[in-house]
């Protein structure tokens, strides 16, 4: 544009939820004395009378009224009015544009065009320094007409051109719910509706700070609290300079303050976590403009003065909109529609809709609800004390067999015997209950129905281990190396059924295995149990293994009993004993209590957000709980057979039918779950879609393709330990790749 030429600099950027999508940088010349005409005549009749009791416009700077137009006030044709204003608006904004060059520019109309048929969101912002233009109901203009009209979550923002990208160092809190900062400046406003609609924000996890008629250091202790605010809300009397940069608000009444006057306390407050101020007050530009270059990602103010019967109708129809999933921008526009229809369209007052406007940052991201909120982690040393927990709980049980048994080949034989617990964990336990953790921390509140179940996960964990730890038959690791079995010769004696069975049982036994004692009591090594077992496995031909060692099955129902060991000398039983109750309390507790956490998302939805995130979470911990089916399966179908015999069914045995329809059942109400709270058919399709793969691959594998278990890491291994290692390796690096992408996307529930 030539040198001395009078024209206004417009930007107009179009964003979707991934970032900028396009920026064009145009002129608009001067506003027509037309336009400036009937700006003003709408200004003047779209506010309420200046002696309004429920005007919100700061007294000290009242707007002039006409006294001709005020005596006239309930004649006037609202609907003429804002109809021409409307119309010399859209004729200003279709020749109006021009290029540096000072030709007829269309190319701001032509992007926006471009982009009527291919998003369904996208965000619009108008970038001008100039005041007059940030007070344009630029969303009349015909060309952003149809593009509302077919993008139904769209919606305009107004922009300066001096804004910052928002840095953030915000403090994390053990409480991860919105903390929200509300200030009502005079109760002579008709506030109780709002103050109602605020505080109803606890029910979607909203901690909320009221302010009444604050002094001038209550509210800046307030802004300071080393806490922080995500949102600053203000009902009451505000207002702006004629340029349209500095604001005051009136926190009581008769008092004062402007933004300047609270720079520091609101730029610390800015880069910690506030990130929405509302101002439902009136003559609110100047207050945004003032935020907005402060780095302040969102603002909401009204244009121009309002009674409180309007600005209340604003906020509750945003407030719905917001807390049930929409984006910010998306929330204004279904607000703003509601407006239409109350104000405009009954013949109320038209025009009316066009008063709030989004004052926003271009860079900042999309504003979500659910956005706002930090997972509730735990302070760092309870993390790190968790962390060592879980590891204790995932490869405790190996570390305890090679330090108490001293020796690499006894823990893979133990491996090769037990993948189930030995195996099992450290490849898949930590994985999900790190998962369950972090879906825990997007529990924004903890329902009573978690805290029961949670209750409950207990008991059965602590049942079901009980249960496991006294059945038959005892795992090696749970005696200690040295230890010796005692069957008393009045046990031989005692009755001839029992005499057959162990005669039976102990007449094809090695002597190495068995020893007798001066009172004719026989003595087992367990070591020499073990010896005997590691050789069978190592055995290459199966089918003679089978005639061998018949005899010896027998014996090892006998010597792996609890029983056995029970009633013989003291303190048989192995360190790892514990490590063993440990993870297969883990195990359970860990699948007991995903129950907790889908029914606090079906029951109290409102208490989880991010529920795609969540749900993303609660898969991973699923499918690892799955998959050591695979692994018990090998132990009930492979070990157990080739301990204890061919007679022996692998199907009903110790916890095996409640396991089944307990991992089933989990599976089953997930899918519920996913169905319940994912809106978008998408998500929904793709999560359902995981979850039923993961479950037909953990069913086949239960049912055809134990061989394939056994083979890596059962008795029929070769190579246990190198696909061991091999296997955590690729497991954890997968692991780590989907979590860090979940946790890097910003998914939409």
């Amino acid at each position: 544009m030539q040198q001395g030429t009078n024209v206004l600099p417009v930007a107009v950027t179009i964003y979707d939820e991934n970032g900028r999508l396009e920026n064009q940088n145009s002129y608009l010349s001067v506003i027509p004395d037309s336009l400036r005409h009937s700006f003003q005549t709408w200004q003047k009749y779209v506010s309420p009378a200046a002696q309004s009791p429920t005007i919100r416009r700061i007294r000290f700077q009242p707007k002039q009224q006409d006294r001709q137009l005020e005596s006239t006030y309930s004649n006037i044709n609202f609907d003429r009015i804002a109809n021409e204003f409307k119309d010399n608006l859209n004729r200003w904004l279709e020749t109006g544009w021009f290029n540096e060059h000072g030709d007829r520019d269309e190319i701001v109309k032509k992007t926006l065009q471009s982009y009527y048929l291919e998003r369904e969101e996208v965000q619009i912002f108008i970038q001008t320094d100039s005041k007059e233009l940030k007070g344009l109901p630029w969303q009349e203009w015909q060309v952003l007409q149809e593009f509302f009209t077919i993008h139904s979550h769209t919606e305009l923002s107004i922009s300066s051109n001096n804004f910052k990208r928002p840095q953030r160092t915000e403090t994390l809190l053990a409480d991860a719910r919105i903390r929200i900062l509300a200030i009502f400046g005079d109760e002579n406003l008709e506030l109780a509706d709002e103050k109602y609609l605020i505080t109803n924000l606890e029910k979607y996890g909203g901690i909320i700070h009221i302010l009444n008629q604050p002094d001038r250091v209550t509210l800046e202790r307030s802004l300071a609290d080393p806490k922080g605010w995500h949102i600053l809300f203000f009902a009451g009397h505000s207002g702006s300079n004629e340029r349209g940069n500095l604001g005051w608000i009136e926190h009581k009444p008769g008092e004062k303050v402007a933004i300047d006057e609270l720079s520091t306390l609101l730029e610390k407050l800015i880069s910690d976590k506030l990130q929405l101020a509302i101002f439902n007050s009136c003559d609110g530009l100047g207050l945004a403009n003032q935020l907005v270059s402060r780095s302040l990602p969102y603002c909401i103010v009204m244009r121009e003065p309002v009674e409180s019967a309007f600005a209340r109708e604003l906020l509750r129809h945003l407030l719905a909109a917001f807390v049930r999933g929409k984006s910010l921008f998306a929330a204004m526009r279904s607000a703003r529609e509601y407006l239409r229809q109350e104000f405009d369209e009954k013949g109320k007052h038209p025009g009316k809709s066009w008063l709030p406007v989004i004052i926003a940052n271009p860079e900042a991201r999309s504003l979500t609800w659910d956005g706002m909120f930090t997972e509730r982690r735990l302070e760092k040393q309870w993390e790190f004390i968790l962390l060592a927990l879980l590891l204790v709980a995932v490869f405790g049980l190996p570390l305890s067999i090679l330090l108490e048994f001293g020796s690499v080949d006894t823990l893979i034989l133990y491996a090769r015997l037990y993948p189930q617990i030995v195996i099992y964990p450290s490849l898949m336990l930590g994985i999900s209950l790190y998962t369950l953790y972090r879906a825990i921390c997007l529990i924004r509140q903890k329902a009573k129905v978690f805290w029961s179940f949670t209750l409950a996960a207990f008991i059965f964990s602590c049942i079901s281990i009980s249960l496991d730890l006294n059945s038959d038959p005892l795992m090696l690791f749970e005696l200690k190396p040295q230890a010796i079995a005692l069957i008393k010769s009045e046990r031989r004696s005692a009755t001839s059924q029992d005499r057959q069975i162990l005669s039976s049982a102990l007449s094809n036994v090695s002597h190495q295995i068995l020893n007798i004692d001066r009172q004719n009591n026989i003595i087992i090594d367990k070591q020499q149990v073990e010896l005997s077992i590691d050789r069978s496995i190592q055995a290459k031909n199966k089918s003679s293994l089978d005639r061998v060692y018949q005899p010896d099955r027998d014996f090892l129902k006998i010597a792996l009993s609890h029983k056995l060991w029970n009633d013989s000398y003291e303190h048989q039983f192995s360190v790892s004993r514990w490590f063993y109750a440990l993870s297969y309390f883990s195990i359970f507790f860990c699948a007991a209590e995903m129950f907790a956490l889908i029914f606090q998302s079906v029951l109290a939805p409102t208490g989880v957000f991010n529920q795609n995130k969540y749900i993303s979470y609660l898969i991973i911990c699923e499918t690892g709980i799955l998959a050591w089916l695979a692994f018990y399966s090998c132990y009930i179908q492979k070990t157990k057979p080739f301990l204890l015999g061919t007679q022996f069914n692998p199907h009903f045995t110790n916890l095996t039918p409640l396991i089944h329809v307990f991992m089933f059942s989990l599976s089953f109400l997930t899918l519920w779950m996913i169905k319940l709270q994912i809106n978008t058919d998408r998500s929904r399709q793709l999560f359902s879609l995981i979850l039923i793969g993961v479950l037909i691959l953990t069913v086949v594998v239960s049912i055809g393709g134990v061989s394939l278990v056994d083979r890596m890491f059962g008795i029929g291994s070769t190579s246990t330990a190198t696909t061991w290692g091999g296997a955590i390796a690729t497991i954890y690096f997968l692991c780590f790749i989907i979590i860090s992408s979940i946790d890097s996307k910003r998914l939409k529930s």
